[in-house]
C-alpha cells in the first residue's frame, strides 16, 4: 500500500521545472547575460509576451531531462502542505536553484528557517499572489529551438478560468528570468490546456487524456475557438514541437475526476 500513498503525495504537490542546457554546470543556474540575482531575489525585467508560436521550430523538454531550476508555489496553507514544500526545498536546492513564488517572502523564509532549511543559496523568491499550489498545471512550459539552444516558455489558456493569479504565473516567471513567453491566446491558435494533462518524451511525442478534446470543442462556454483533433495537433506542433500524428490522447480514467495524464503515469 505504500506506492499509492507516495504517488498521491507526489501528484498532490507537483512542481514545474526548467531544463538545463547541456553545457550548464551541474548545481548552478544558467543565467542570461542580463539576468541577475540580488541576494536571493530575482531582478525582474520588462515582460516579453507574444500571442503566436515561437519564430522557429521547437521541441518540448522531456520529463526526465536535467533541470536548470525548480519552481514551486507556496501559499502559506496547511501545516502538511508547508512541511512537504519545505522538504522539497531542503533536498532540491542541493541540485538546482529553487524558485519559490509566494505572497510573502518573509513568511516562507521563517518557515524554512524553523525547519532547519538553508535558503541563503540556491533559493530564489518571487513575491507574487497565486490561487493554488498546483504549479505543474498553470506554470510555463519549456521548449527549445535548436535542441537546447534558444529557450522559450509556452503559456496556454489555463483551464481553470476562475484562477487569474495562477494564470498569470508563466508571464511573471518569464519576465523574471527574461525568457520570451509565447501564448495560445488568440484565434485561430487559442488553446485551453493544463500542465497536469500534458507529458512529453523530448523527441516529438506528447501525451494527454481526452480532456484536451473536450475543453476545445464546440461545447466550451469560454469563447474559445472550436478545434478539431487535427487543429489541436497543429497548434501543439507549432507551439510545442509535437510531431503531427504523435500527440497521443488516452481515454479518461474512471476514477480520476480531473482527467489528467499524470494520473495515468
Amino acid at each position: 500500500m505504500k506506492n499509492p500513498i507516495i504517488l498521491s503525495l507526489l501528484l498532490l504537490f507537483q512542481t514545474m521545472y526548467l531544463h538545463a542546457q547541456n553545457e550548464s554546470p551541474r548545481f548552478e543556474i544558467e543565467t542570461p547575460d542580463n539576468f541577475t540575482l540580488i541576494g536571493n531575489e530575482i531582478n525582474t525585467f520588462t515582460e516579453s509576451v507574444v500571442p503566436e508560436p515561437p519564430p522557429e521550430p521547437v521541441r518540448t523538454m522531456a520529463e526526465w531531462e536535467e533541470l536548470q531550476a525548480l519552481v514551486i508555489t507556496w501559499r502559506g496553507g496547511t501545516t502538511i502542505q508547508n512541511t512537504i514544500l519545505r522538504e522539497i526545498v531542503r533536498h532540491a536546492r542541493e541540485e538546482v536553484n529553487v524558485v519559490i513564488v509566494c505572497p510573502s517572502e518573509s513568511i516562507v523564509k521563517n518557515s524554512l528557517t524553523a525547519g532547519g532549511v538553508d535558503w541563503s543559496s540556491n533559493v530564489t523568491f518571487l513575491e507574487e499572489p497565486t490561487n493554488t499550489v498546483w504549479v505543474r498545471d498553470f506554470g510555463p512550459n519549456t521548449v527549445y529551438a535548436n535542441d537546447v539552444g534558444q529557450q522559450y516558455f509556452i503559456d496556454w489558456i489555463y483551464n481553470r478560468f476562475n484562477r487569474e493569479d495562477d494564470d498569470a504565473v508563466p508571464v511573471v516567471i518569464g519576465n523574471a528570468l527574461n525568457i520570451p513567453v509565447y501564448e495560445t491566446t488568440e484565434e485561430p491558435l487559442d488553446l485551453v490546456h493544463t500542465g497536469g494533462n500534458f507529458m512529453a518524451d523530448g523527441m516529438g511525442t506528447g501525451f494527454s487524456s481526452e480532456l484536451i478534446l473536450d475543453e476545445n470543442d464546440e461545447t466550451n462556454a469560454h469563447g474559445i475557438s472550436n478545434h478539431s483533433p487535427e487543429a489541436i495537433d497543429s497548434i501543439m506542433n507549432e507551439f510545442m514541437g509535437i510531431d503531427l500524428g504523435r500527440y497521443i490522447r488516452m481515454q479518461k480514467l474512471i476514477y480520476d475526476p480531473i482527467d489528467h495524464i499524470d494520473m495515468h503515469m
